[in-house]
C-alpha cells in the first residue's frame, strides 16, 4: 500500500547506530521539513504496510476541514544501506505531475523517520475492485486503460520507466464510480539516460513482467506490455500466463502464448482484440507505444461528461487567470488539494483533452485549439504568451498543476483552510508573518524566479507596503479583493479576446 520500495532479495546487515538526521537530503533536489510532524498533522489508523514502512490516515491538525491525506511513515535504519533508492523514487515523485499519479505534497524527516505526505486515495485499489467484479465491461475498462496510458505516456515523455506496474499499484481517488485512477509506488521506478537506454536488472512483479525483461535487456516498451496484461484481466478475469509457480509463468511470458480462443475471449470487440494483440507483441520494435494507442480506435468506448458551457467556462477562466498576481497565482497552486472530486474528474477530463500530444503538457498549439473549440480565437503571439503568463515552470507548455491552478473555482480562495496552508508555505519560519525576504525565498523553493523590484512589485501590485509583515488576516484581505483574481481581467467572448497582458 502506498509508494512502496521494493526489498533487495539479499538484505544487508543493519548499522546499529542510526544515521544522520538528514537521509535524503536536498542534494537530491527534494525539499525537506525538518521539524516535528505530529505538530502539524494527526496520524490516524493504519491503511497498509510495505516492506520499509507503513501507510496512515492522517488530516491536518491546524485546519477545520476533514481533508485526508496518506503519510508513509519509513524507518530509516531499515533503508539506511537503500538510501539511494529512497532518494532516486522521491526525485521522481516531484518530478511527474499528471492526474492519474499519485501526488507527494510534503516529506517530514526527523531523527528515526522519514515521512511521506501523500493524496489519500479512499477507493482502494483496482486489484480489490477486480476481485469484486471478476471482469470489466469494455467501455469501464477503456476508461481505465485510457487513464493509465495517459500517465505511462508522460512518464516516457520523461524518460521515466516505472517497471512495476499491476492492479495493485493502481488506486482509485475515490468510491464514486468516476473515481480517478492513480498509479502509485515508484520504487522501481528509473529514469533513462535517453529514450534509447535500456536496461539489464531484473524487477517487477511476476505476472507483468515483460519477455524482455527475463532476457535481461529491455526499455520502456516493458510498461506497455505490462498495461497489456492489465487490459487482459479486466477484460477476461484472469491473467493471460498462469502458472503454478513463477517458474512457469516465466516459462509461459518467455513463450509469449496466451488464451486468445473461447466463449469469453469471442465475446471482446474487435478493437479490443486488436489492442491487446499490439501490446502483448514480443517484439519490442513493433509493440504499440502509450502514446500511439492513446489515439486506438478502442478508446471511442470511453463517454465524456463534460458539456460545451463548462469548456467554455473553464477556457475562460484560464485565460482571466494569466493577468492574477504571482502570490495569488503561487496560492491557487496550493489551493488546489482542496478541489473537490467531481470537480478534479471534469478539469482531468478536460485537461487529457487538450493534451493531444498526450505527455502531461499542453503546448501553445494544444491551448490554442481548444480555445477556438468554444469560440475564442487567439492569435498565435497571444497564446504564447498566455502561456507565459500561468506557466511556473517556464518550460513554455502548462503542466498539470499549472491547469489546475488557472482553472479553479475562485471560490475556493474564500476557503480560509486553504488559504492557511498557503500562508504556512509562505511563513517560511512559522513565526505568524509573511516577511518580503521569506516570500522571495518560499516563491523560489515553489520554481519561482523573482528578482527584489519582482518582489516590490508584487506588493506594490497588492496595495501592501513591502516593509510591513502580512499576518494571516491581511493575507486573506487579499483575497477579499475580487479584482486582483479576475473580476478586473477581460472576459474572453468570441469578440472580445484583444489586449493580452502578461506581468510576470
Amino acid at each position: 500500500m502506498g509508494c512502496c520500495i521494493s526489498e533487495d532479495k539479499k538484505k544487508k546487515p543493519i548499522r546499529k547506530t542510526l544515521p544522520s538526521k538528514k537521509t535524503v537530503g536536498e542534494e537530491a533536489g527534494i525539499k525537506i521539513i525538518n521539524e516535528n510532524i505530529h505538530k502539524f498533522y494527526d496520524i490516524q489508523e493504519l491503511l497498509g504496510t510495505g516492506h520499509f514502512g507503513s501507510v496512515n490516515r492522517a488530516v491536518r491538525k491546524d485546519t477545520k476541514d476533514s481533508q485526508e491525506y496518506a503519510i508513509k511513515c519509513i524507518e530509516k535504519r531499515t533503508i539506511f544501506h537503500q538510501n539511494h533508492l529512497l532518494q532516486r523514487e522521491l526525485s521522481l515523485l516531484m518530478t511527474v505531475n499528471h492526474p492519474n499519479i499519485v501526488k507527494l505534497y510534503e516529506v517530514y524527516e526527523d531523527d528515526k523517520y522519514i515521512y511521506m505526505v501523500m493524496e489519500h486515495c479512499a477507493g482502494g485499489e483496482l486489484f480489490e475492485q477486480l476481485m469484486k467484479r471478476h471482469r470489466y465491461k469494455e467501455a469501464d475498462a477503456a476508461k481505465i486503460i485510457y487513464c493509465i496510458m495517459s500517465a505511462i505516456s508522460h512518464l516516457h515523455s520523461l524518460n521515466i520507466i516505472h517497471r512495476d506496474l499491476k492492479p495493485e499499484n493502481i488506486m482509485l481517488s475515490s468510491k464514486s464510480e468516476d473515481a480517478e485512477i492513480k498509479i502509485i509506488d515508484f520504487g522501481l521506478a528509473k529514469k533513462l539516460e535517453s529514450d534509447k537506454a535500456g536496461q539489464n536488472t531484473i524487477v517487477g512483479s511476476t505476472y507483468y513482467v515483460a519477455p524482455e525483461v527475463l532476457n535481461d535487456k529491455y526499455g520502456a516498451e516493458c510498461d506497455e506490455w505490462s498495461i497489456g496484461v492489465i487490459m487482459y484481466m479486466l477484460l477476461l478475469g484472469r491473467a493471460p500466463f498462469e502458472g503454478n509457480s513463477d517458474a512457469s509463468i516465466y516459462k509461459k511470458i518467455a513463450s509469449c502464448k496466451y488464451p486468445h480462443e473461447g466463449e469469453d475471449w469471442d465475446t471482446l470487440s474487435s478493437e479490443a482484440k486488436d489492442l491487446l494483440k499490439r501490446l502483448l507483441e514480443p517484439r519490442t520494435r513493433l509493440r504499440i507505444t502509450s502514446k500511439e494507442a492513446l489515439n486506438h480506435s478502442w478508446f471511442e468506448l470511453r463517454t465524456s461528461h463534460t458539456t460545451q458551457k463548462i469548456h467554455r467556462k473553464v477556457m475562460q477562466r484560464l485565460r482571466q487567470r494569466n493577468k492574477a498576481n504571482q502570490l495569488i497565482r503561487e496560492t491557487m497552486h496550493v489551493c488546489i488539494r482542496y478541489l473537490k472530486i467531481n470537480e478534479i474528474e471534469e478539469l482531468n477530463e478536460i485537461f487529457r483533452e487538450l493534451d493531444t500530444q498526450h505527455t502531461g503538457r499542453i503546448t501553445a498549439n494544444d491551448l490554442q485549439a481548444g480555445l477556438k473549440k468554444v469560440g475564442i480565437n487567439l492569435s498565435d503571439e497571444d497564446v504564447e504568451d498566455l502561456i507565459k503568463g500561468l506557466d511556473q515552470t517556464e518550460a513554455g507548455m502548462l503542466n498539470y498543476s499549472d491547469f489546475l491552478a488557472a482553472t479553479m473555482d475562485k471560490k475556493l480562495l474564500q476557503n480560509k483552510d486553504a488559504l492557511w496552508l498557503a500562508f504556512k508555505s509562505f511563513d517560511i519560519h512559522d513565526e505568524g508573518a509573511i516577511t518580503k525576504e521569506k516570500l522571495k525565498v518560499a516563491m523560489s523553493r515553489a520554481g519561482w524566479k523573482l528578482t527584489d523590484k519582482d518582489i516590490k512589485n508584487m506588493f506594490c501590485d497588492l496595495g501592501l507596503s513591502e516593509n510591513e509583515p502580512i499576518n494571516f488576516e491581511a493575507f486573506c484581505m487579499i483575497f477579499d479583493k475580487p479584482n486582483d483574481i479576475e473580476d478586473a481581467s477581460i472576459l474572453i467572448t468570441s469578440t472580445n479576446v484583444e489586449g493580452l497582458e502578461n506581468r510576470v
